[in-house]
């Protein structure tokens, strides 16, 4: 084996550049286990590996993650085993790390992985979905911590498209997007791991994250939503649920959504819906009876300025509320602002 790595550092150390700046992923990480000498020459040169994706899932005993790249697809879980780490890959593969901390031994294959990576990654998930992991618990700011801090030692934070979070807590929200970077965020997806409708997730902190108004894209899943209804209309495309909704809200997201470029669909699911009577009524004339789409009860087009566009707004039986950017339609059912 001591031949073997004196042979290959033997290499000029410009062909062993070249070769492993042509060298995947994954052989990049088996070539780095070889021989202390061909870490260094790997970690010193800084070898760029390009991840598509990365997805996290840290709970009790167990941290899974999962790594997308060109060709490659893997599934790595560190799992406690007494006092040892069993590393299984790709459910196929495993070993045992003797006297080891599995969350530790994650952590430093992670921080490996990432000291190579430069590129935007399209998508990366976080999923603390164990009580274990409760944001107020030792384990979860360990690992927030440290996360971060390897982070910081490395390439700075995660540069990510799109970020999807599975939490019940706000401030968990919070510590994710502060590990990403602002630039090449367009997406957020926050979703309870309850899934019952009934956990409120309060945005205080959330929307003064310049995270918050540099997406384009919300999806908030399986909860509801507490914060004022100004902070959802930057969004080009968003969905939510909201407890309460009301005439002067909807009027709110309408002028937003008419005045912003490029904006897509909006879909917001209430609880109740103040002077629900008045607003089919004197919302404004004149509007459209019946569907447009499945379920709707009323709806309504209004012209979007310099554009052959229209917002069109319709109320359904569902409680729920779409505005959507379509052609125009014709004269007679179109309102002119």
């Amino acid at each position: 084996m001591e031949e073997e790595k004196s042979a290959l550092m033997q290499f000029p150390k410009e062909i062993l550049d070249l070769i492993m700046r042509r060298t995947d992923f994954q052989t990049i990480q088996c070539l780095r286990k070889v021989s202390h000498p061909i870490r260094n020459f790997i970690d010193e040169k800084k070898i760029e590996v390009n991840l598509s994706d990365l997805a996290i899932d840290a709970r009790a005993g167990c941290i899974n993650m999962m790594i997308s790249a060109p060709r490659l697809s893997l599934r790595i879980e560190y799992k406690k085993q007494g006092n040892d780490c069993l590393v299984r890959c790709n459910d196929r593969s495993q070993k045992v790390i003797n006297n080891e901390d599995f969350m530790i031994v994650a952590r430093n294959d992670l921080r490996d992985i990432l000291k190579h990576h430069k590129a935007v990654m399209n998508g990366g998930m976080f999923n603390f979905q164990n009580e274990s992991f409760h944001f107020r618990s030792p384990l979860y700011f360990d690992y927030v911590t440290n996360l971060k801090n390897d982070l910081q030692a490395t390439n700075g934070n995660l540069k990510m498209k799109h970020i999807e979070c599975i939490v019940l807590h706000e401030e968990q929200v919070v510590d994710i997007l502060k590990l990403v970077d602002l630039e090449p965020l367009k997406s957020i997806r926050i979703i309870s791991y309850v899934r019952n409708y009934i956990e409120v997730l309060g945005l205080d902190r959330l929307v003064t994250l310049p995270h918050w108004n540099q997406a384009e894209e919300l999806v908030m899943s399986d909860f509801i939503v507490n914060t004022s209804i100004q902070n959802f209309s930057h969004f080009k495309k968003a969905e939510l649920f909201v407890y309460h909704i009301s005439i002067e809200q909807v009027n709110t997201l309408k002028n937003a959504y008419i005045a912003l470029p490029g904006f897509n669909r909006v879909f917001i699911e209430y609880r109740y819906f103040s002077d629900f009577p008045d607003f089919l009524e004197n919302f404004a004339h004149p509007f459209v009876e019946g569907p447009q789409l499945d379920n709707d009860i009323r709806g309504w087009f209004f012209a979007i300025p310099r554009s052959d566009k229209a917002l069109h707004i319709a109320v359904h039986r569902n409680r729920g509320i779409t505005f959507r950017a379509v052609e125009r339609p014709s004269p007679d059912i179109l309102i002119m602002n």
